[in-house]
């Protein structure tokens, strides 16, 4: 509103002052109107017209006074709010670990701190204000080797106007220390180039992620290389979550097959129960041992028994995983089972060294006197008139024959003698001993099923005949009472085995008896014949079936039945094929393996068959070792005393007074280190070997009879396990 228009306003107030007290005359003159009275009513409605346009524009401007004094009291509150606000900022800067500040870069190039907070000293050891100055104390702090990085990445966003995010090394006093920049640039209107942001030290927390990932890096080192098998078990979900190359090897699974399988899988069914036991049981907090022994199941069917050590994950008081170290403890298993039926077969030797003591010293006495009686017998038949009389004499004549039989057996049973090894071709064999017992298999029809190719046997041809003549004598026998007889004799190769099998259609054997007829002692005939199976006067010593099994398990092989009550039994016996030369599949596996050749070998063994394959094999390609034979200690000792050898392979029982233990301790009196095989199936040796395996560790043994690449892998085995060993002197 304008000065005049104040004044209009005053003056028609006053007017209006006037007329309200009837004084017209001065009403007029002061509003500028005659005192024509003509006029006075169109004055009046013209001046209160006027007067209140006049009063609005008053109230219009006491509201937008009143509107100014408000805007006023409101600035005064956001400019206290506003300075408390700087306040409160300028506190947060002041305190802050981060140093904040504005980095300006010229358009001539030159860089400067416009700004930044005292925080800057603790890091740099210059103040805020010395870095204002000169802000080359500052960027001289930047690690020499990150300068270019550095600028480099300064100058990319100052070109882009992106935001800044580095990670720079400085040195601070020689001191190596990590700062973390961040900042947003602005282009100015002068053309400079300014930077907000901050940089905080985080030399602690690279230091800590460095640590941290050198030790993911060795806890993955030892992850991946550890000499036992590693692997991560998700319980939750019940999966794997990583493994290591041992663990796959163990098992013979990829790391991709390993991963994707079931963790119940690799567990036999007795494990896999004992596992969810102890599953059960940790969840409920009442186990607090960490390892457990399982049976696992390898990609190839072969059990292999680990002791896992756990390192169990729980969350918010659950169970859900587990870090696993898997240990292979299937040798030592099987030595344990090795030393245990070492033990039992000890323990039950003794008690037959017993019995064959004493059996041998009555054998001889025995039966003389049982040939007494027998040609007595024999003599007294000839002379003999009387039926009554001679059906006594015939009584006694089979009781001394049973007499006899039953002394053979008993010493054969008791006595412990490891089997010579020969090669002879079963078929054969089956023929001698159909012929020795000719007589018996009168009226028997006799069935061959022999399958040509078959390989020579390497066994004791004296032990498989006896089994041969035992086990088709018991045939003979279970014939005894079945009208049209048969006895079906086979042989045939089969899974590298030579097998025979003794079949006959007679009286069988009851199941309740199955689990018993190999033990010593155990008949089902003569006066246990409850059922009346067998004829009148056939009669057993109880050694037989036990003496054929002792047979064949001393030549690594099994003999199994089957057999229904009065539907006959067919026993078959399966022993190993033993090659008189390596196979081509051996050579490429000896060839694709460490191994060694041309080495000096001693190779001392008494039987000519089994002498002649293993020199054949080390000989030949592709080991081309030279080997010295020995079949004697005598022998092998001046052998030993003449020559420098690289390996001994040494029988353990030899001809003479001088065994394969004494051409050892001869041999050590000189060369400490030499490897020495000892190849022996011998109970004695058996029991002594692991000893002395633990005081001498270039010592190892294998049993007799053993395959071609068994022999030639240990020798190879045992020249990598002494070839560290520091050479010794030459004799």
């Amino acid at each position: 509103m304008k000065a005049n228009d104040i004044k209009r306003l005053d003056a028609i107030s006053d007017a209006l002052r006037c007329l309200l007290k009837g004084r017209v005359p001065d009403a007029l003159r002061l509003s500028g109107q005659d005192d024509k009275a003509n006029q006075v009513g169109k004055f009046v409605n013209e001046l209160i017209s006027e007067h209140k346009a006049l009063f609005d524009d008053a109230q219009a401007l006491r509201d937008a006074n009143e509107a100014l004094r408000n805007e006023i009291r409101e600035g005064k509150r956001i400019r206290k709010a506003l300075s408390a606000s700087e306040s409160k900022f300028r506190r947060l800067l002041e305190n802050s670990p981060a140093v904040v500040y504005q980095f300006r870069m010229s358009p001539d190039g030159t860089f400067s701190f416009p700004f930044v907070t005292d925080a800057v000293e603790a890091l740099s050891g210059f103040s805020a204000g010395e870095i204002i100055r000169d802000s080359s104390v500052l960027l001289d702090m930047v690690h020499p080797e990150d300068r270019e990085s550095f600028y480099g990445a300064v100058l990319e966003s100052a070109g882009t106007l992106a935001p800044y995010h580095e990670s720079v090394r400085f040195l601070k006093d020689g001191e190596e220390r990590w700062l973390e920049a961040q900042s947003t640039p602005e282009m100015m209107p002068d053309g400079s180039i300014l930077w907000d942001g901050f940089f905080v030290d985080v030399t602690g927390k690279k230091q800590a992620a460095e640590a941290l990932e050198e030790s993911e890096r060795k806890y993955r080192q030892l992850f991946d290389h550890a000499p036992a098998g590693m692997f991560e078990f998700d319980l939750q979900n019940f999966r794997f979550l990583s493994v290591n190359e041992v663990m796959c090897v163990y098992t013979g699974y990829s790391e991709e097959e390993f991963l994707s399988m079931n963790p119940l899988d690799l567990l036999t069914e007795e494990s896999r129960e004992k596992f969810s036991k102890r599953f059960v049981a940790l969840t409920r907090d009442k186990i607090k041992a960490n390892s457990a022994e399982y049976t696992m199941v390898k990609k190839s069917g072969e059990e292999l028994s680990v002791v896992l050590n756990n390192d169990y994950i729980y969350k918010n008081g659950l169970l859900t995983g587990a870090r696993t170290v898997a240990h292979d403890i299937t040798r030592l298993k099987k030595a344990e089972r090795d030393k245990l039926n070492a033990q039992k077969i000890a323990g039950e030797q003794k008690k037959l060294a017993l019995v064959g003591k004493i059996a041998g010293k009555m054998a001889h006495d025995f039966n003389n006197i049982l040939s007494i009686i027998m040609g007595n017998a024999e003599l007294s038949l000839m002379d003999c008139r009387s039926g009554a009389t001679k059906e006594s004499l015939e009584l006694i004549l089979q009781q001394t024959l049973r007499g006899k039989n039953l002394t053979k057996n008993l010493v054969a049973f008791a006595k412990a003698h490891e089997p010579k090894q020969e090669f002879f071709k079963i078929n054969e064999k089956v023929d001698l001993v159909l012929n020795l017992l000719k007589k018996d298999l009168k009226g028997i029809k006799v069935i061959r099923e022999d399958k040509i190719g078959i390989p020579d046997l390497l066994a004791d041809p004296g032990m498989i005949e006896h089994a041969l003549v035992n086990l088709i004598q018991n045939a003979v026998h279970a014939l005894s009472m079945t009208a049209d007889p048969e006895l079906r004799i086979g042989t045939y190769c089969r899974y590298n085995h030579i097998c025979f099998t003794i079949e006959d259609n007679g009286c069988g054997i009851p199941p309740e008896h199955h689990k018993e007829i190999y033990e010593p002692s155990f008949t089902l005939k003569g006066s246990r014949d409850i059922t009346g199976a067998y004829k009148a006067g056939i009669t057993g010593t109880g050694y037989g079936m036990a003496n054929i099994k002792k047979y064949v398990e001393q030549h690594k092989g099994d003999i199994s039945f089957e057999t229904g009550t009065g539907a006959g039994t067919r026993f078959t016996v399966r022993l190993p094929i033993f090659e008189k030369a390596l196979s081509r599949e051996e050579i490429s596996e000896i060839r694709k393996s460490a191994a060694y050749s041309g080495k000096n070998i001693l190779l001392v063994e008494d039987e000519t068959d089994i002498l002649n394959v293993q020199y054949r094999v080390l000989s030949q390609a592709p080991c081309n070792h030279r080997v010295d034979t020995a079949e004697n200690g005598r022998d092998a000792m001046d052998l030993f005393d003449r020559n420098p050898y690289d390996f001994i392979s040494l029988d353990y029982i030899l001809p003479g007074k001088i065994n394969g233990m004494d051409v050892y301790n001869h041999i050590r009196k000189t060369r400490k280190t030499i490897p020495v095989l000892f190849i022996s199936g011998n109970i004695e040796f058996l029991e002594s070997i692991e000893a002395l395996k633990r005081k001498d560790g270039c010592i190892d043994h294998l049993s007799k009879p053993c395959q071609n690449k068994d022999f030639v892998s240990r020798i190879n085995q045992l020249f990598d396990k002494t070839r560290a060993a520091p050479p010794d002197s030459q004799g």
